[in-house]
């Protein structure tokens, strides 16, 4: 998945997480929401309760809304995101996730950040219905840990009918913190695996862009370990983050970048470093550049579990 970097800007007083928070949980007044219960059997034949809340008309998309810890389908976080969806004509399936609906469960299992295949049912049960043909994710919070998790594990046939994958956390309402679609918020069991370092130069273009494109394929050639095959992973399985140094890392295409990348999920970023050389028979015109790149490889390796 692409990293993606938000301009949001809260105003003032919810710049502080504690307060959003608290907001959000005490002072923040309950919208009015219809919620229809629908009791979904899962494979162990415990149960998990979705409360549904509908479109003035009907619609082919739906949103799946995970609360947090403690949490469930009242609360008022999770009924605003419904109360917002619905007015731009989604129909909702908040998910209460076991015991967390009023009601004790059946079996002695209960939720946590890491517990996938309760989502995976409550999906697949969504998808059985043949109804909708846009499915939109939100998890907030312990439900946003669960769904980034469940979003990394991209073998599950879910992921061919979603559309968006958004992830909610208290942190990320601060100015100087960001969210990500991607890799960000828990690392699992992302381990490194190979790092390889690479030299490029544009010598009359001047281009940074075309430096760092040989730097990175210089790092490239330097390796012909098959490691995805060596760990038992598909090839798309790995986690790719690659750092380009060039005197001017603004005038980077970080596109053509990442197009040197047949596989893998890729992540690129600029630094300032490298080297700028003026040419001695031609100081008006372009410089030389020398880029650095720096490419590592990491598998999530609780995708062999």
């Amino acid at each position: 998945m692409p990293l993606i970097k938000s301009d949001y800007q809260p105003s003032f007083i919810f710049r502080n997480g504690h307060f959003s928070t608290i907001y959000s949980a005490k002072l923040r007044i309950s919208p009015s929401l219809i919620q229809k219960r629908e009791r979904v059997t899962l494979p162990d034949n415990d149960f998990i309760d979705i409360d549904w809340s509908y479109a003035k008309k009907p619609i082919k998309k739906v949103a799946i809304l995970l609360h947090g810890l403690e949490g469930n389908a009242q609360r008022i976080y999770i009924k605003s995101a419904a109360k917002a969806l619905l007015n731009d004509h989604w129909d909702i399936a908040a998910m209460n996730f076991r015991g967390c609906s009023g009601e004790d469960n059946t079996k002695y299992q209960s939720y946590h950040s890491g517990k996938t295949d309760d989502l995976e049912s409550i999906i697949n049960h969504i998808l059985e219905k043949d109804h909708y043909q846009e499915i939109v994710l939100v998890g907030f919070s312990l439900g946003g840990n669960l769904l980034l998790k469940y979003g990394c594990l991209w073998r599950f046939p879910f992921l061919r009918a979603c559309e968006r994958l958004a992830i909610i956390h208290p942190r990320a309402l601060g100015k100087r913190r960001r969210v990500s679609t991607g890799r960000g918020w828990i690392k699992l069991a992302k381990k490194r695996m190979l790092m390889e370092l690479g030299m490029g130069t544009a010598l009359r273009s001047g281009s940074s862009t075309k430096a760092a494109q040989r730097a990175i394929e210089n790092a490239l050639w330097h390796n012909s370990v098959s490691l995805a095959e060596a760990f038992g992973f598909p090839k798309e399985a790995m986690l790719i983050d690659v750092e380009i140094a060039v005197p001017n890392p603004d005038a980077l295409d970080f596109k053509a970048l990442q197009a040197l990348f047949p596989y893998g999920h890729v992540s690129i970023k600029g630094a300032v470093g490298g080297l700028e050389i003026p040419r001695p028979n031609q100081p008006d015109g372009p410089a030389t550049i020398i880029a650095n790149a720096a490419i590592l490889v990491y598998f999530d390796l609780e995708l062999q579990q």
